[in-house]
């Protein structure tokens, strides 16, 4: 991430957050403080800022009353306008008034590559305003030199050919007035410097033709081969009568410390400019980098952009693996080959790559080339130079640079800072993708495992025959295993005894490979210790008991079913070899073990409250049988022998009267029959419905019972099924107290909706009832059903009194 100080003017801080986030997105660590007065940029301005944002326009300020107080700071800061809508005058008065550039709110994707280049030439800037201010110093001090310097002087007589000197022209050359004999052409001459010596004589052949000449810089080297900057200035020429020229005259200037001065400046100059050209190059390729969403598109683009930046003639980007350099692509000149290459790494090129040495060869020995492997240089012409660079990531060299040159090159250190910087990015762009592709295939392999658990515990789940559901179970878990061969083996109940419930073995596996003994001492093992049993070799595991059995190289995977800390069963994953098992499968078949345990905890708890709910079905019948049908059987037998003995005694009227009697009784003997022969049906509510299901009570129980029974629903779709199961428990209620107390000859079931409100009504002809007694003597049956009706958030009515029938009415919304 790249420090990045921002001071943002703007009076949302919404806006502001945007800000921050595409700026972080684009790899700043930011540091930001929002300001919205002016008052708060006069204070922050003495705080030092990279950049400003300014919203153009706030409800206290704006930015063009920032941009007056920014320049009236007299600090150089990008100052950077953001605004929902601004016109392109505005646009270009806030440019002219010193605003580095605008984004549109609608557009902030475009703010990073803004900022990155407004950094970029701040970065320029700044380097040139330094340089300025050290040319402006050097000039000071050469006002200053000037003043205390020696300059000397010097007068030619061209008629008797003597030239005259100062001392300080002595000095200036370095040479013993004492040991010159006059010769001062000969002190000229030598002490020019070679380079300058054609100048220097056509400055002197004009000269003396009385030529305007001026003045003219050159370099003398003295006795002591020391390098000095003079500055020859010539003087007013004397002629004679017919305007030749006579005397000549001028005056020379050491100038060497200020011209050292200068050319260390120039130097600096181009060194600032080299560096703001580097940082131009590695921005740039830096952004491009980021652009690449594969290890394959990163390498490309570093071969491309660096092949075009060092004039390369091959450049290869080659990944370590152990002891080999692997890689896809070489560039050569500006076209990509692939060449999918895979070459041992030579001792001398291993050593280099291990002590992280740089490789910068302007001139390549012989021998080299037994190291480097062919396919690099392209397997023809033998470069003359090349660079081969580790690519390192903290600790780890990841692979190699690589770039050669026909022609001999000389690497300058701007170059060499240059691959030493890209290197250093790549390898840390090259490790993020290799941690990013590690993550991804990390939630790949959750997502599977995940998948692989829903489909093995909605497979388990999904039916109450729990041998079937043991065998889905055992085939999915094999196949996200990847395997082929494996078991499930479930604790007897009652004897303890491990019984095989489901398997399947492969055909390379021999038919009694689960009645090896080493299984049976495996699968005891698990179940006593409670904890998965890994076995890399079953060869190994009973070295005696393998003797009596063929041999087999298979590894197993053995995890107990654990439910209540109880082992209910064990699951086993049988691979052909050791290598295959995994470590992260324990996790997932451990969880699947658990959950199957959990499926055969529930499956024998639903069988053993499926024996407990017959029990107590049969002695629920036992008692209605004794209660009601038995009763009026007994009853009816009575009146039987009664009939018979007033038919003994001829008192027909009387016989009559019993029989009358008994037809009651069988009568009511068998709507007692009905009504409990349709209670032992099994539930048809889901199958039929809410109104297939009380049909099918009302054709079964009442119509048989000679009573006329009607149904309607108008405009009733899609129920819930929980309103459904209510309403249907609360009409069988009425209808079995009906049947039972009524006395009834008709009976009618009504539900109808109206604008979303759905009255649900049953009523019977009946004797009535009085609300009050029933409630007092018990009615369990009343209560429940006003209980299910407000289950249904509804409300419930019933409408009865002596001889007038019953009515009962449910109101609900239907949402």
């Amino acid at each position: 991430m790249i420090p990045l100080r921002v001071l943002i003017i703007e009076d949302s801080e919404s806006d502001a957050s945007l800000i921050l986030r595409y700026l972080e997105r684009a790899g700043y660590a930011v540091e930001m403080v929002r300001i919205e007065t002016e008052s708060e940029l006069i204070e922050a301005l003495y705080d030092s800022w990279q950049i400003i944002i300014a919203d153009f326009q706030l409800p206290r300020f704006s930015a063009n009353c920032a941009l007056e107080v920014l320049q009236d700071s007299g600090k150089d800061i990008p100052f950077i306008v953001v605004s929902g809508a601004i016109g392109e005058e505005t646009a270009v008065a806030l440019m002219k008034s010193g605003a580095r550039d605008y984004v549109m709110k609608d557009n902030l994707s475009k703010l990073p590559a803004v900022v990155e280049r407004e950094l970029l030439e701040a970065n320029i800037r700044q380097s040139q305003k330094e340089s300025h201010e050290a040319l402006l110093e050097s000039e000071r001090n050469l006002k200053n030199s000037q003043q205390v310097a020696h300059i000397g002087h010097w007068v030619n007589d061209l008629i008797t050919n003597q030239e005259t000197w100062s001392d300080e022209m002595y000095r200036i050359f370095a040479v013993d007035p004492l040991k010159v004999s006059i010769n001062y052409d000969y002190v000229w001459e030598n002490s020019i410097h070679p380079d300058d010596k054609e100048m220097i004589h056509q400055y002197a052949q004009k000269l003396n033709k009385n030529l305007l000449v001026g003045e003219i810089e050159c370099r003398i080297v003295r006795p002591d081969k020391s390098i000095r900057y003079i500055l020859i200035r010539s003087g007013e020429s004397e002629v004679d009568q017919n305007g030749s020229v006579i005397r000549t005259s001028g005056v020379v200037h050491d100038i060497t410390d200020r011209k050292l001065i200068e050319l260390n400046l120039r130097e600096k100059i181009i060194e600032s400019q080299n560096r703001a050209l580097q940082l131009e190059i590695i921005t740039f390729i830096s952004s491009r980098m980021r652009q690449a969403n594969s290890r394959q598109e990163l390498v490309q683009i570093l071969l491309e952009e660096m092949s075009k930046l060092f004039k390369a003639d091959h450049a290869a980007i080659a990944f370590l693996q152990g002891d080999f350099l692997e890689t896809d692509f070489i560039m050569t000149g500006q076209k990509f080959e692939q060449v999918n290459a895979k070459t041992r790494i030579g001792k001398q090129l291993k050593n280099i790559l291990e002590e992280r040495r740089v490789g910068f060869f302007e001139k390549i020995h012989p021998h080299a080339f037994r190291e480097i492997p062919p396919w690099v240089y392209g397997n023809g012409q033998l470069p003359a130079s090349m660079i081969s660079y580790p690519i390192i990531n903290k600790d780890k060299i990841l692979g190699l640079f690589y770039m050669d040159f026909y022609s001999p090159q000389v690497f300058t250190n701007e170059q060499r800072i240059l691959v030493n910087t890209i290197a250093e990015m790549a390898g840390n762009a090259f490790n993020r993708m290799a941690a990013t592709h590690d993550l991804e295939a990390m939630v790949r392999l959750r997502e599977r495992e995940l998948e692989s658990i829903y489909k093995v515990t909605s497979s388990a789940s999904a039916t109450l025959d729990l041998n079937h559901a043991l065998c889905q179970a055992l085939k999915l878990t094999i196949e996200a295993v990847h395997t082929s061969s494996g078991a499930v083996f479930l604790v007897d109940e009652f004897s303890s005894k491990l019984n095989t419930v489901s398997c399947q073995i492969d055909e390379n596996l021999s038919e009694n490979f689960l009645s090896h003994t080493a299984i049976e001492k495996i699968l005891d093992k698990v179940v006593k210790t409670k904890k998965s049993l890994l076995v890399p070799n079953i060869n190994y595991f009973d070295s005696k008991a393998n003797k009596n059995y063929a041999s087999s190289d298979s590894s197993l995977i053995v995890l107990p079913m654990r439910a209540q800390d109880r082992v209910v069963g064990v699951l086993m994953v049988i691979h052909k070899n050791g290598d295959q098992i995994i470590l992260e499968e324990m996790t997932l078949l451990s969880f699947i073990a658990d959950h199957l345990a959990l499926v055969v905890e529930n499956s024998r708890s639903y069988k053993r409250a499926e024996r407990v709910a017959v029990l107590e079905e049969r002695s629920r019948l036992a008692r209605e049988l004794h209660d009601s049908v038995t009763q009026s059987l007994y009853s009816a037998s009575l009146y039987s022998a009664g009939a018979r003995r007033f038919f003994g005694l001829k008192k027909y009227s009387e016989v009559d009267s019993y029989l009358t009697n008994i037809g009651d009784l069988t009568q009511h003997a068998l709507k007692e029959m009905r009504l409990l022969v349709f209670e032992l049906r099994s539930p048809e509510l889901k199958q039929n419905g809410l109104l297939g299901s009380l049909q099918n009570r009302l054709d079964a129980v009442e119509r048989r019972s000679n009573i006329e029974a009607k149904i309607n629903f108008e405009n009733i779709e899609g129920l819930p099924e929980v309103v459904e199961e209510n309403l249907y428990r609360i009409a069988i209620e009425a209808l079995n107290n009906s049947l039972k107390y009524a006395q009834a000859t008709k009976i009618s079931v009504e539900m109808k909706s109206d604008n979303g409100v759905v009255l649900f009504n049953i009523q019977d002809n009946g004797v009535g009832f009085s609300i009050e007694e029933g409630l007092h003597n018990g009615g369990v049956g009343l209560a429940t059903m006003r209980e299910r009706a407000e289950r249904i958030n509804g409300t419930y009515e019933i409408y009865s009194s002596m001889g007038e029938g019953t009515n009962i009415e449910i109101k609900f919304l239907l949402k």
